[in-house]
C-alpha cells in the first residue's frame, strides 16, 4: 500500500507531462506563427488585404474607406481622428489607393505632394495618406488618418 501512494504521484506528474507534450497550443498554426499576431505575411497580389488588416479597419471610423492592401500594424484613436499604421504595400498599390481616395471623392483642396503621398477632403472628412518606400523590392509604409473636420 506504501508503495502504491509513492507511486501514485509519480504515475500521476507522468501523465501530465505526457499530455502537455504532445498538445499544440490552439493559436499556434502548423508554420509556427500565432495568427492573431500583429504582424502578418505581405498581402498577395491576389489579395485585397490580409486577414489582419480586415479585422483591425474600422470602415465606419474611416468614413466608409477600404483598408489598403498592406499589413496595418498599429491605430491610434483620438476625438475626431482615427490614424492607422501599415507596413508590407507595393509602390503601384499605393498610387492605386491614392486614385481609389479620388474616387471616393477625397478631391476638396487637394494636396498631392507625389503618387503616393495624399491629403483632401471629402463631406467634413479629411484623408491624409503618407507611404514612403523602403526596400529594393518596392515594398515600403505609411499611414493613413481620417479626420472629422
Amino acid at each position: 500500500m506504501k508503495k502504491l501512494i509513492t507511486l501514485l504521484p509519480i504515475l500521476m506528474a507522468i501523465t501530465l507531462l505526457f499530455s502537455a507534450c504532445s498538445d499544440k497550443p490552439a493559436d499556434i498554426n502548423s508554420q509556427g506563427n500565432n495568427p492573431n499576431s500583429q504582424t502578418s505575411q505581405p498581402a498577395s497580389e491576389s489579395e485585397d488585404t490580409t486577414k489582419y488588416a480586415t479585422e483591425m479597419w474600422d470602415s465606419a471610423k474611416m468614413n466608409g474607406l477600404e483598408p489598403p492592401k498592406a499589413d496595418i500594424n498599429s491605430e491610434v484613436q483620438d476625438t475626431g481622428l482615427v490614424k492607422y499604421g501599415f507596413s508590407n504595400m507595393k509602390k503601384a498599390n499605393a498610387e492605386k489607393y491614392v486614385e481609389y481616395l479620388k474616387k471616393s471623392g477625397y478631391t476638396v483642396s487637394p494636396v498631392e505632394l507625389n503618387s503616393t503621398n495624399y491629403r483632401a477632403a471629402n463631406g467634413g472628412y479629411e484623408v491624409i495618406f503618407k507611404y514612403s518606400t523602403y526596400d529594393s523590392d518596392g515594398n515600403g509604409s505609411g499611414e493613413i488618418q481620417m479626420v472629422k473636420k
